[in-house]
């Protein structure tokens, strides 16, 4: 690093330990504590891409290609007013960086800026651009070496230095930001879900929280992923006393933790492959709600074939396991505001959705006698409803902040008597 000019002598009255990182690769990465330093740093708020929806931009593909910058943020160079702040101690002594270093809270806002200025114009539209990881896509040979020599051009213009080791060309199946992407839809990782199968038993909440982070990385591929892993989740919540002050408790792994624990690697070990979102067919949305939590599955008929494009859920909420105040109703209507509103909104917008249910009395909607939080819930949502048949109903647009959803309500089970 100091033949190579990235870091140099230092003099600085700053000072963060240094933190030794192995790669993927099983080199060496070198990072900084930089804690004290990003508590003082103002915040940059330039976006990170979400990367599920990201990955939905690769429908219809059917060659990646991948691209890693070689030790991306070295390649940008710090302000020399603040480099000083960037000192570290080693055994060797004080050293500072030339380059921007791993560690700095602003430093993934930065490189992703950079990015964006690079190769913006074609974000989405030929590649995917999630920091120094680079995805470009087409759908046939020729379209991909044109936009591969434009992508590549680019950073040759830009000064930026690809990693030959750690790109993947002309492939059908890449591994991108922690999934296996192809023309057939989006996959999990196998090393990481490996990881999750060959996970030991906890042994403090330290340990269920990092297994729930790695396994709820992936919990859009697992139905019911929030009523699985309930008991789990409630290993981590922190007791308090009636002064609402928390207290200490002993660690206790039950029967119901060990069959959580278990359901959840055998989910994962052989998880489904999901469909990337067609914006052009319409979707069918799954609802169920229990005293568990909520439940939504989103899919698509794809060629003849439903596929399904994501699974969502979440535990209640302490008023909502109160059934004085949540009665079966409410509880369903929750399901579907959650899900049409709140966790596929974005795959809703300006599409037509086909809602399926088990709760009969959500056909009633509009004639039902709603609390003040149903009514809420309703205004919030983007919809009315009209009878259209014997057990269909349509919901269409109502407020403009939610424009061009149409939905159709369907009641699972017997066909609805309609008057």
């Amino acid at each position: 690093m100091l033949d190579k000019g990235v870091i140099k002598e230092s003099y600085s009255p700053w000072a963060a330990p240094m933190v030794l990182v192995k790669k993927g690769d099983g080199t060496i990465r070198i990072c900084v504590d930089y804690r004290k330093l990003n508590d003082k740093t103002r915040k940059d708020a330039f976006p990170l891409p979400r990367i599920h929806e990201s990955l939905n931009a690769l429908s219809k593909a059917k060659l990646f290609s991948t691209l890693d910058l070689a030790s991306g943020f070295w390649q940008v160079e710090m302000s020399p007013e603040d480099q000083p702040k960037t000192a570290f101690t080693t055994p060797m002594g004080l050293y500072e960086f030339n380059r921007m270093p791993f560690g700095l809270c602003n430093a993934p806002a930065t490189f992703q800026r950079l990015m964006q200025g690079c190769l913006g114009d074609l974000n989405y539209e030929s590649v995917l651009l999630y920091i120094d990881d680079i995805i470009v896509f087409s759908e046939d040979f020729d379209t991909h070496l044109n936009r591969l020599g434009t992508v590549l051009s680019r950073l040759h213009q830009h000064g930026l230095k690809v990693k030959p080791s750690k790109c993947h060309l002309l492939k059908s199946s890449v591994r991108y930001l922690g999934h296996v992407v192809s023309a057939d839809g989006v996959a999990t990782e196998p090393d990481k879900c490996k990881s999750i199968e060959e996970w030991p038993t906890p042994n403090s909440v330290k340990d269920v929280r990092c297994f729930l982070g790695l396994a709820g990385f992936y919990r859009r591929f697992v139905q019911d992923f929030s009523k699985i892993a309930a008991p789990l989740h409630g290993l981590t919540r922190i007791p308090k006393n009636e002064n609402k002050h928390p207290v200490k408790s002993k660690f206790e792994w039950t029967e119901e933790c060990q069959d959580a624990f278990i359901k959840l690697k055998s989910c994962l070990s052989s998880p489904p492959i999901l469909a990337y979102a067609d914006h052009s067919l319409p979707f069918l949305l799954y609802t169920d709600a229990s005293n568990l939590g909520l439940g939504a599955i989103l899919s698509q008929v794809q060629g003849e074939q439903e596929r399904v494009i994501a699974y969502a859920s979440r535990s209640l909420r302490e008023s909502e396991r109160n059934d004085r105040n949540y009665s079966a109703f409410k509880l369903e209507l929750l399901a579907v505001t959650w899900a049409v509103t709140q966790k596929f909104k974005d795959y809703l917008m300006g599409a037509e959705v086909t809602i399926y249910t088990d709760h009969n009395p959500l056909v009633h909607l509009h004639s039902a006698n709603l609390g003040t939080i149903e009514q809420r819930w309703v205004a919030k949502s983007p919809v009315s409803i009209t009878r259209l048949s014997i057990n269909l109903v349509v919901i269409m647009p109502m407020l403009t902040h939610c424009p061009g959803i149409h939905m159709y309500l369907l009641i699972l089970g017997t066909p609805m008597k309609m008057r």
